[in-house]
Formats: C-alpha cells, structure tokens, sequence
C-alpha cells in the first residue's frame, strides 16, 4: 500500500510538471513582444519568410502600423490594404494611403525574401530584387495608363477591407477633398521590402540608396521593420525621434 502511495504521488508530481511545462510555454510564446515576433519570421531559415511576414502584417492593426510606419512619408496612420490589384496579373502586397490637406500619398509595397541578396559582386540586381524592380516598372506604366480605374479601385478597397481602421472609412483628405477630385495632388510611391543590411558592402548600400533618385523606387531592408516593430503592445521602441535607418 505504501509502495502504491509513492507511485500516485510521483505519478502526479510528472503530470504537474508536465502541465507546469505546458503553461509556461503558453505564455512565454503569448508574452513575446512585437519586435521578437517579427525578428522570429525574418530570421527563419525558410523560402517562405516574405509570404509568412506578409501574414504578420495582416494579422492585427498593430502589425499593420509596423508596414505604415515604415513607409510613410507624410506621417501616419495611414489606410492599408493586403493584395491590391493592379490589373489581371498584377498585385501589389500592400497598397497605402496617405492623406494630408490637398492631397494624398499613394504607396505601392513588393515584399521579396529576408534572405535575399540585393546585388551581385559586380554590382548588379540578384535575381529577386532585379524582378521586383521589373515588376514596379509595370506598375507604374499601368498606374499611369489606367489612373482612373486604380483610383476607384483603391476607393473600393480602402472602403470594404482596410486593416487598420475597418470597412466605413471615409476616402478623403484633411482638407475633405477626395480621390478623384480634380484639385487633388496625387503622388505615387514604390517599394520593395528586401534582405538584410547585414549582407550588404558599402557599395551595396549606395547603390541601394541612390535608386531612390535613379529609378524611383524606395528599396528597404526588413531592418528598417525591426525598428518600427514594438517591443511591447502600444510602445514604440526607441525614441520617437530616433533616425530610422533603410
């Protein structure tokens, strides 16, 4: 009896350890900061680290703010929406809106792999970022060939699926003026989301930078995601006023 006595209470000292374990690990993986969540995807070794961030960023609002934050250039919160269509056979990862008073800044977002490398020793695209950039010049021959239809696209979709603010937005900007008012100021942004600064020379870095100037397209490490990444919900890490590298 007392041999069976000793087998129940380390029987169920086992199971207490084991469900210990499991809780524990419930909350470690729950309590996981932004930053941490999003460094986890980036660095994984997988072909399908762009398509997982690009579900992270569609996962809640907060994620979103991440991308909006990035790249905005007239400060946010911007409207968001995943998977915009430009055309039959084109499709931009995420499209953004920015609105300020006249106008509006329309952003155009190409997510290719975290371990992507951006240029060759003789300082030529790699095969990803050279058919991203590609993909963006056709983007803006259709963009300026079918303005009019992006436009009212993007009115219908900031409408029926925005992340971060829902489905009654109203598409205006801080003066009231809306998309296809003639008085508007419209200017289009192109990025593609890309590898990591740390394989990247000096040379790489110019050359990454200067394609802003030379061919009009904003080219971003997942670095510059990191920074705008919270560390905890519903704070920024960092200064506010820290300088966000590319």
């Amino acid at each position: 009896m007392f041999t069976r006595l000793i087998s129940w209470v380390q029987a169920g000292k086992l199971v207490f350890a084991s469900i210990s374990a499991i809780v524990s690990a419930y909350y470690s993986t729950n309590a996981m900061s932004q930053h941490d969540e999003l460094k986890q995807l980036i660095e994984a070794d997988s072909d399908e680290g762009e398509r997982r961030v690009v579900k992270w960023l569609k996962k809640d609002k907060e994620n979103t703010l991440v991308l909006s934050r990035a790249v905005s250039k007239f400060g946010f919160p911007n409207l968001v929406v995943a998977e915009f269509q430009l055309g039959t056979d084109r499709k931009a990862d995420f499209a953004l809106l920015g609105r300020y008073s006249g106008g509006f800044s329309i952003h155009f977002v190409e997510i290719e792999p975290p371990n992507a490398k951006l240029y060759t020793k003789q300082g030529v695209p790699h095969k990803r970022l050279a058919g991203a950039i590609k993909q963006i010049e056709d983007w803006k021959i259709f963009v300026e060939t079918k303005r009019s239809m992006i436009l009212d696209e993007l009115e219908k979709a900031f409408k029926s699926r925005e992340l971060i603010w829902g489905t009654t937005r109203e598409v205006i900007d801080n003066a009231g003026l809306r998309l296809h008012d003639p008085i508007a100021w419209l200017q289009f942004y192109y990025h593609i989301i890309i590898g990591r600064r740390k394989t990247m020379s000096a040379d790489d870095l110019q050359r990454k930078a200067a394609a802003l100037h030379l061919k009009q397209v904003e080219i971003l490490t997942f670095d510059r995601l990191l920074e705008f990444a919270l560390n905890e919900r519903g704070s920024i890490s960092g200064p506010r006023d820290q300088e966000i590298g590319p």
